[in-house]
């Protein structure tokens, strides 16, 4: 991503479990407005919200150019099968948007 591109919306579908690799994001209220400080590398977007199945509460923009892995929901389960304890490890080790 590059400095002020648009991860994701409020409201949009969690249908990727993204990471951020290098770089910086930040939680937005859909404007110019900053609601949560950037995040950098190994932090999860959104993770509880992705294994609930809900929305995004939040936008979520880069603050500067930035590398994002994103896995789909379907390869995200076919790691759970092989590592169930995946997921309450996310959640634990979540600290950003």
């Amino acid at each position: 991503l590059k400095t002020g591109d648009i991860l994701v919306n409020a409201g949009d579908p969690t249908h990727c479990l993204y990471q951020v690799i290098d770089g910086c994001v930040a939680e937005t209220d859909g404007g110019d407005a900053i609601i949560q400080h950037g995040e950098g590398p190994s932090t999860f977007v959104h993770a509880a919200e992705f294994f609930a199945g809900s929305t995004h509460p939040h936008g979520v923009v880069a603050r500067s150019s930035s590398i994002v892995l994103g896995l789909e929901r379907s390869k995200v389960e076919a790691i759970i099968r092989n590592f169930p304890a995946l997921p309450l490890e996310l959640l634990r080790g979540e600290q950003g948007p």
